[in-house]
């Protein structure tokens, strides 16, 4: 028994010096990239923000990292009556949806930004904030452009149109070009090839399409006139998801 014993515990002793000595694999440590200092923000343009909270347009500086400070907000905007807007403009302004900032040739190049919100557009002075042309809408306005002839073009979405508004005629002016267009989103014009690029969807596949449109001037008509697709120079970027449709223009007198 005594022979037992001994040979139990020479074993338990070899047993434990094996596993206390067994070599085991651990992952690897992966250590981050030595960054030598923070990453910088790109001290280019500031950045334009709608903001449904504060309903006001503002716009900040990118390289200043707390939005919060008085420092970074370098503007902010909403419609007031010292600016030139009714109470019924104040009322509705939400926030924005849509803000351009442009020079505009026939206003002697100066700066105006074109806006909207759900129930509203506005062209107004930069940086005073000013009204020049504004309008409530219906149709739920996605997004404005403002074309160096001093028109505004304005997207509206549940409204399936894209309309241009001749506000260079005057602040109050009412009267409009549109172009039926489902799920209209956005408008941006190219100054290269003098075209409005809008997105919106196929009236029949509902497939997500870039219309160009192009801005024409006649003296005698006001109406819409097709022009022959491909007679534009149209490029897209390959991979994009998207198909290029007609190509129209927009007379105004």
């Amino acid at each position: 028994m005594k022979r037992f014993f001994i040979l139990y515990a020479i074993f338990t002793l070899a047993l434990n010096w094996s596993c206390g000595n067994k070599k085991t694999t651990e992952p690897p440590v992966v250590k981050p990239p030595f960054v030598s200092k923070p990453p910088e923000a790109f001290a280019g343009f500031l950045t334009v923000l709608t903001n449904d909270a504060s309903r006001k347009i503002e716009i900040y500086d990118p390289t200043i990292e707390n939005w919060n400070t008085a420092e970074a907000k370098k503007w902010s905007w909403a419609p007031t009556t010292a600016l030139g807007f009714v109470t019924a403009d104040i009322n509705t302004f939400g926030g924005g949806t849509d803000f351009k900032l442009r020079k505009v040739p026939v206003w002697n190049n100066a700066e105006y930004a074109a806006l909207t919100d759900n129930g509203f557009a506005a062209i107004i002075e930069y940086p005073s904030g000013k009204r020049k042309w504004s309008k409530r809408l219906s149709g739920n306005l996605h997004s404005a452009e403002l074309l160096p002839n001093g028109n505004i073009a304005i997207a509206a979405s549940d409204g399936g149109w894209v309309r241009l508004y001749a506000s260079s005629q005057g602040s109050d002016q009412e009267y409009y070009a549109e172009y039926p267009l489902i799920s209209a989103h956005a408008v941006l014009w190219d100054p290269k090839t003098n075209v409005l690029w809008v997105t919106g969807q196929h009236a029949i596949t509902k497939a997500h399409i870039i219309t160009a449109l192009a801005i024409g001037v006649q003296m005698l008509f006001r109406n819409l006139l097709k022009l022959i697709p491909g007679e534009l120079p149209f490029h897209l970027p390959g991979g994009m998801k998207y198909q290029l449709t007609m190509a129209m223009t927009i007379y105004f007198g």
